[in-house]
């Protein structure tokens, strides 16, 4: 009973069973006791009512057991300490290209931002689509490592080890292979190897943050001195296919989030009033990072009266199947023009990316190139800002 109920709250006596004894329960022992129950209770300073208050309080401690627990760790991480994110909140994806959509070096390398080590790679594209989260398939085979760097001692040395010491880290990886305990998962922070799990005694499967036994074991609590920050998918001998990975903060009930891929318009124009010569490369490219060019479509302001073509080329080689083309009287393509194969599609930072005019009807002014591209959020970055939990 709260303290000031007790001290406000009227004095009484029983009845000895005459009608002299005992308080009368009248209008003014009611109002006494009325009076009490509001001073405990209500504030004259606030507007909501108790319940509103309880709603107010219940919501904000979100998925946490109490306010007071998400308050502690709001202030561990703010402290350079352990954030936690828990099953009610999303826990972003830090792996770029975490369903392996970029292969810039071609089908038989690791998709971009991976490497391998002691493994063949082959690119596959799906067989079965309700399975997985994205396009393709990385196919290894052999013993060693398929792995990513998320943070490296050269980002340590920048940014320090603040954004990493002591977190709590889950991953998870979507393995499809027919041989029982071929796969382990590892978190590495320079310092030590974490299991995560691996296929264990089955096969197809997604290993979340579980040890060889099934058994959740939560997730990895990274060194107070980390040295970098690398997701890690081991081989022992055999083929296995891997089809999507995740690396986020720890999660009481982790579930696999899309990675932080963005899609984006690349627009490439010549003047308007000028006619730009055939065979005229018009603009050249390449990227700060890989990117992923998915389809593209051709404008112009004055239409021609024939034909137009327009070449869009990785290395010198075309990316289109049927190269990007206006009809004669058109200023907008008819349709969106998908990219030939993954392979061409995918730019990486040492590719050029030319745009040229292959044929030019003579009355055209204004040829315009748009292509749409997927890229995604430097990890770096994505891992300082994205790991405090709120």
């Amino acid at each position: 009973m709260p303290r000031t109920l007790v001290d406000e709250w009227p004095s009484y006596s029983d009845s000895l069973g005459d009608p002299d004894s005992g308080t009368t329960a009248d209008a003014e022992l009611l109002d006494a006791a009325r009076d009490a129950i509001a001073s405990a209770i209500y504030d004259e300073d606030l507007d909501e009512e108790p319940s509103e208050i309880t709603a107010e309080v219940v919501e904000a401690r979100g998925s946490f057991s109490s306010l007071d627990s998400r308050l502690d760790s709001i202030a561990a991480a703010a402290a350079g300490g352990a954030a936690v994110i828990t099953s009610g909140q999303l826990a972003p994806n830090l792996v770029p290209n975490d369903s392996f959509l970029i292969w810039s070096g071609g089908d038989s390398a690791a998709p971009d931002y991976w490497s391998v080590s002691g493994l063949t790679v082959a690119r596959v594209g799906f067989t079965a689509p309700t399975k997985v989260p994205g396009r393709n398939y990385v196919r290894l085979t052999g013993t060693g490592d398929f792995r990513i760097d998320l943070m490296t001692a050269t980002d340590l040395t920048t940014f320090g080890g603040a954004p990493l010491a002591g977190l709590s880290v889950a991953a998870g990886v979507f393995i499809f292979t027919a041989t029982p305990g071929l796969v382990e998962v590892y978190i590495d922070d320079g310092v030590d190897e974490y299991l995560v799990g691996g296929n264990g005694s089955t096969v197809d499967e997604f290993v979340w943050s579980a040890d060889l036994a099934g058994a959740n074991n939560g997730a990895a609590t990274l060194d107070l001195s980390p040295t970098r920050l690398r997701l890690i998918v081991r081989l022992d001998g055999g083929t296995a296919d891997i089809a999507g990975a995740y690396f986020g903060f720890a999660n009481s009930a982790p579930r696999y989030q899309p990675s932080s891929a963005q899609v984006r318009d690349m627009v490439w124009s010549h003047p308007s009033n000028v006619a730009a010569p055939d065979s005229t490369t018009f603009f050249t490219f390449s990227p700060a990072q890989p990117i992923y060019i998915y389809s593209g479509k051709p404008f112009c302001k004055t239409a021609g009266a024939s034909g137009s073509v327009f070449n869009v080329k990785k290395n010198g080689t075309e990316i289109f199947t049927t190269p990007l083309t206006l009809a004669s009287g058109q200023t907008t393509a008819a349709t969106e023009q998908e990219a030939d194969s993954v392979a061409k599609a995918s730019i990486g930072p040492t590719d050029i990316l030319t745009m040229d005019v292959g044929t030019l009807a003579a009355a055209m002014r204004g040829p315009t190139i748009r292509l749409r591209a997927i890229s995604y959020a430097d990890p770096v970055l994505a891992l300082i800002s994205g790991r405090v939990a709120v």
